[in-house]
């Protein structure tokens, strides 16, 4: 079976989070087809942590029943540690989703999404403190792989580098399942 953090999961369909598109409307009709687990639009933890209304109104959960994940995203290791247990709160999620694979200018540029892949370091320290804040953590992320090195290199390299930020937050590693989109 598979699981998310511990969690089994009751079903092949996991709604994955979409800006603008998975919204709690979009969400409860997905849920009441099939899917099994849902999760919410990507939501800054910025934002959260200073307590804007537009923002709450993104964690709210469906009244279907299933597991419901929160999707964050940020670069303060502090912010996200703070936000963590709010989203835990507000939206009474069973695991947060960290974002560190939107390729959106506007994300890249703040050095939030994807951009945080440069700073292994940095990304490490976030995933720690989410950790530390609350489990269980699921991390998505991209990974592109510049056309003169193999998937293999590129991956055992992302590895090597971040497997000291990763082991220090003890974060729980586990391959995708053929099939699942995860």
């Amino acid at each position: 079976m598979v699981t998310i953090g511990g969690l089994p999961l009751p079903g092949r369909l996991l709604l994955a989070p979409m800006a603008g598109v998975t919204d709690l409307a979009f969400r409860t009709v997905c849920r009441e087809q099939g899917a099994a687990a849902a999760v919410s639009e990507m939501v800054s933890a910025q934002a959260l942590v200073y307590q804007d209304g537009k923002t709450r109104a993104l964690l709210r959960r469906e009244s279907v029943p299933g597991l419901y994940g929160v999707q964050l995203f940020g670069k303060d290791p502090e912010v996200i540690a703070r936000a963590v247990p709010k989203a835990r709160e507000l939206s009474r999620c069973d695991w947060i989703d960290l974002n560190m694979g939107c390729p959106t200018g506007k994300i890249v540029r703040n050095g939030e999404g994807c951009a945080l892949m440069r700073d292994l370091p940095l990304a490490g320290r976030i995933i720690a403190a989410a950790v530390k804040a609350a489990t269980p953590v699921r991390l998505r992320t991209v990974i592109i792989i510049p056309a003169r090195r193999t998937p293999s290199t590129t991956a055992r390299t992302l590895f090597l580098k971040s497997r000291s930020s990763i082991l220090a937050a003890r974060v729980p590693v586990q391959a995708p399942v053929p099939g699942m989109g995860m």
